[in-house]
Parts: C-alpha cells; sequence; structure tokens
C-alpha cells in the first residue's frame, strides 16, 4: 500500500497540490461522462426519431386509407343514382311530373278535384 500512496503524492506534486489533482480528475471524469453521455443521447435520440417516423408513417397510411374509403363511397353513390335515374326513364324520356304532393300523400291537383266535386254537389 505505500507504493500506491507514493503514486498519488507523486501525482498530486506534478498537478501543483491535492486541490488542482481532484479537481483534474473531476474534470477528467465530467469529460468522459459527457463523451458516454452523447453517445446515450445519440442513441435516446435515434430511438425518439425511429419511433416519430413510425407513427407518422402510420398516420399518412390511415389518411390514405380513409381518402380511398371516401372516393369509394362517393363513386357508389353515384353509379347507384345512375343506375336508379335510368329505372325512371321509359323509351329515352324522363318521366316528369307537375304534381304537388300533400301532407296526406295525395297530389294537389287530386285535392283540388275532389273540392271541385264536393262543391258541385252542394249547389245542386
Amino acid at each position: 500500500m505505500s507504493w500506491d500512496y507514493a503514486e498519488l503524492s507523486h501525482m498530486a506534486k506534478e498537478a501543483g497540490g491535492p486541490d488542482l489533482l481532484l479537481s483534474t480528475l473531476e474534470s477528467a471524469a465530467r469529460s468522459q461522462g459527457r463523451i458516454e453521455g452523447a453517445g446515450i443521447g445519440a442513441l435516446v435520440a435515434g430511438a425518439v426519431l425511429t419511433g416519430g417516423a413510425l407513427i407518422y408513417s402510420q398516420y399518412t397510411k390511415r389518411k390514405q386509407l380513409a381518402a380511398d374509403a371516401k372516393t369509394a363511397l362517393v363513386t357508389g353513390i353515384n353509379e347507384y343514382d345512375a343506375e336508379h335515374s335510368d329505372a325512371k326513364t321509359m323509351g329515352g324520356r324522363v318521366q316528369e311530373t307537375d304534381s304537388q304532393v300533400e301532407p296526406d300523400g295525395q297530389s294537389v291537383e287530386a285535392s283540388q278535384d275532389q273540392t271541385e266535386q264536393a262543391s258541385g254537389k252542394e249547389e245542386e
């Protein structure tokens, strides 16, 4: 043990005393810790960036899937409307009705005819 103490005393004397030796050792330890910490920080940052890229990739895939579903829905509705508008046509003509419908299901023209008939019977 005396030899270890002799080496330590010699290092302290070369460093300018025990206090300067300790501050030099602390500075060296901090520098080495910074290097190791930087490596660990780089690993953590890489993991965070990789995770962020993965999450963004999933988000864009889901967004594209939603856009595709919306397009398919609109296309399906348009095709359905096109099919059923063809069913409403007869012989190349579109059936057009000018009559309006009352809340009870009768057309306005039919209601007016019934009203006229009823008033005609009352006059007789």
